[in-house]
């Protein structure tokens, strides 16, 4: 598999439904049609647009949403969540990551209480070990001939001005102001 099987696996999830649990759900079924090689190379690439997300201003965006604070496994979530935007809009927020301010699934949490997010929360573990699971599912050992997928550079440069994102910041002051 390489990173345009990859992204086309993530983008094509969206016909499972909206929420990230379903595209994980339409995601594990395609796990088991994967072979030994290319479900390694889907969880070296997972890791890796995921590794490419671990940036102090996407952190500091997932701070944000977070009203004032994230977690280790918070911020594993909040860039799970990224790539399963799919490769354009991923690589345009991590571009510039006060653009998620700009995107209709985190404009619609605007003034809501956070408790109650739900199922809309910006946050997707399950890629964290989807091929994972299905390796350790498959009866004995899932074969990899030690081969890395390619790691295209499809994903720009990150901008790294380390300053504010105001859009997203006034978006979600309110949550800054809670008790």
């Amino acid at each position: 598999m390489n990173a345009d099987g990859f992204w086309d696996l993530i983008e094509r999830s969206a016909v499972a439904g909206p929420y990230v649990w379903q595209r994980g759900d339409w995601l594990e079924e395609r796990m088991h049609e994967l072979s030994d090689i290319e479900l390694h190379h889907f969880q070296d690439l997972a890791d890796h647009y995921r590794g490419l997300a671990d940036d102090e201003r996407v952190y500091h965006a997932a701070v944000i949403l977070g009203g004032g604070a994230c977690g280790d496994s918070g911020f594993d979530g909040f860039r799970g969540w990224l790539v399963s935007l799919g490769r354009e809009r991923f690589g345009w927020v991590l571009e510039d990551p006060d653009r998620l301010a700009d995107l209709p699934e985190i404009a619609r949490l605007a003034g809501r209480d956070p408790r109650h997010w739900d199922e809309d929360e910006p946050h997707w573990e399950e890629i964290e070990y989807l091929g994972l699971q299905e390796m350790e599912d498959r009866p004995g050992e899932c074969g990899h001939d030690g081969s890395e997928p390619e790691y295209p550079d499809d994903i720009p440069q990150r901008h790294r001005d380390y300053g504010q994102l105001p859009r997203l910041t006034a978006m979600f002051a309110y949550l800054q102001a809670r008790p």
